[in-house]
C-alpha cells in the first residue's frame, strides 16, 4: 500500500507534466501548420508569379539559369 501511494506521489505530478508537454507539443504543431499554410504556400505562388523575374534574375547572377 506505501508503495502504491508513494508511486501515486511520483506519478500524478509527473502524468501532470507530461499532459502539459502534450498540450504544448500539440500547439506547437498547430502553429507550425499554420505556418505552413498561411506562409510557405502563398509564399510559393508570390514567388512563382509576382517575384519570378528578381528569381531569374538572382539565378542568373549566381550562374543557376536554367
Amino acid at each position: 500500500m506505501t508503495i502504491l501511494c508513494a508511486a501515486g506521489v511520483i506519478l500524478t505530478p509527473l502524468a501532470s507534466f507530461i499532459n502539459n508537454l502534450a498540450k504544448i507539443a500539440h500547439f506547437a504543431t498547430a502553429i507550425l501548420l499554420y505556418g505552413a499554410v498561411f506562409g510557405i504556400i502563398p509564399a510559393y505562388f508570390a514567388q512563382a508569379s509576382v517575384h519570378s523575374s528578381f528569381w531569374m534574375a538572382q539565378e542568373k547572377r549566381l550562374g543557376l539559369a536554367r
